[in-house]
């Protein structure tokens, strides 16, 4: 296991950022070590990106977050051992941790104030909704089942196609991002697979009866055209310090729309404003990445993370130090010196793209092999403005250790489209559209 700069001096105090899996955690690394300050990461996968990053000074094996119990008393034990870390949320799960454990962990940690009514108020998609409505930002058509009876009449009401998805992503057996259903049939079976696999935590459920409950909700076929994102970094007033758009250009794996395909945009203030209010209702402060998607001439937001998120290497390599402002606010860093970070961006990349180029061309090679097409149309990336998710001329193993679970994961892909035809004696079998969230 590679434990890279242990020989550099660090004038600052530590962080620990968990999720050492995802894409995020690793530029995170890269970009908070490449700023003096020594990273330790943590995952319960020993194949997770950051543990094999130069930048991680400390690569530690943690307990799932799932198992949220066990994972608190290894953050405690782990308090004690290095006392004064800074945490930033790195997952769904993680923040809810993080705000319904602070007053136990700041014994031993730095973290941002964050409470459990303000972290379930953007992290349960039916009270978002509600804060939407309020804060006079678009959102889609949504309908909240409280048992099967009721899928009749809101099939009744709001007609085909339509999207069910998990209500939260908090403590998700299977962390799906939901399915389009054509008709009634795939919508009570859609409801039925996606409530079985829904919020497993006793005490969020007893929190908020029926979180595991999947939600209904219109399907916006212009989301085809790439979901908006809008990142940055509201300071205590709610007000935006900075921000970066772009636009989701092609998922993988498709049924889970992760993007590995981004595209700069530009930032329309029409859209920073609704944010605004936003985050005025809800009382959020923080690091954010908001998605948008075409909805009946205007936009309407489908989702909301309130933490270090997939892409943020884009953002940051487009002049917006994200993961320096969530460590600042973290280790109590006052409100000009967050202004002060956040309003002197480096240079923005108005034409750059972020892609994960090697999942892209394994998924289309495997795709050619099965007969199938690309549920996205193909955009040409211009090499000269191409950044990669992974990438780096000074931090390798995080990029073979990706490309091999990419490998993996296709094959797997391949295996079992294979079988699944020689089980029907041939044909292929349509893929439903996607909605991204």
């Amino acid at each position: 296991m590679p434990w890279g700069r242990i020989g550099l001096s660090h004038s600052e105090p530590g962080i620990l950022l968990n999720s050492a899996a995802f894409y995020g955690t690793l530029a995170a690394a890269r970009a908070l070590s490449r700023a003096g300050i020594r990273v330790s990461v943590a995952d319960p996968a020993p194949l997770a990106l950051a543990r094999w990053s130069s930048c991680a000074a400390r690569s530690l094996r943690s307990p799932p977050l799932e198992r949220s119990a066990d994972y608190l008393r290894w953050l405690e034990r782990i308090g004690r051992e290095t006392p004064g870390l800074a945490l930033i949320p790195t997952s769904d799960d993680l923040v809810w941790i993080l705000a319904t454990s602070a007053g136990t962990l700041r014994e031993h940690f730095r973290l941002a104030p964050l409470t459990p009514e303000g972290a379930l108020q953007v992290l349960d998609k039916w009270t978002l909704r509600e804060a939407c409505l309020r804060a006079g930002v678009g959102t889609l058509p949504t309908w909240l089942p409280r048992r099967e009876a009721d899928l009749e009449d809101i099939a009744r009401e709001a007609g085909f196609p339509l999207v069910v998805k998990p209500r939260t992503q908090l403590f998700h057996r299977t962390h799906s991002k939901g399915v389009v259903v054509e008709d009634f049939v795939g919508l009570l079976a859609a409801f039925r697979r996606l409530a079985a696999e829904g919020c497993e935590d006793p005490a969020l459920l007893a929190r908020v009866p029926g979180l595991a409950l999947p939600l209904i909700q219109a399907f916006a076929s212009g989301a085809e055209a790439g979901v908006i994102s809008i990142a940055g970094f509201a300071g205590a007033q709610h007000e935006i310090l900075a921000a970066r758009a772009s636009r989701k250009r092609v998922l993988y794996p498709r049924s889970l729309s992760v993007g590995v395909r981004f595209a700069a945009i530009p930032l329309e203030r029409q859209l920073l404003d609704s944010l605004g209010r936003l985050f005025a209702v809800v009382g959020f402060h923080g690091i954010f990445e908001a998605e948008f998607v075409p909805w009946q001439g205007g936009l309407a937001l489908i989702d909301f993370n309130p933490r270090v998120y997939g892409q943020i290497g884009f953002d940051m390599a487009r002049g917006l130090p994200l993961a320096e402002l969530a460590y600042r606010e973290a280790i109590g860093g006052d409100e000009a010196g967050l202004l002060r970070l956040a309003s002197s961006p480096g240079r923005d990349l108005p034409e750059a793209e972020y892609v994960n180029s090697f999942a892209v061309a394994a998924d289309r090679f495997v795709s050619r092999l099965l007969g199938e097409s690309s549920p996205v149309p193909e955009v040409a990336v211009r090499r000269e403005n191409a950044l990669e998710f992974v990438l780096d001329a000074h931090d390798r193993l995080p990029m073979l250790v990706d490309g091999a679970q990419i490998l993996a994961g296709q094959l797997r892909r391949l295996v079992k489209a294979l079988a699944g035809r020689g089980r029907r004696h041939g044909g292929a079998r349509r893929t439903p559209p996607i909605q991204p969230d």
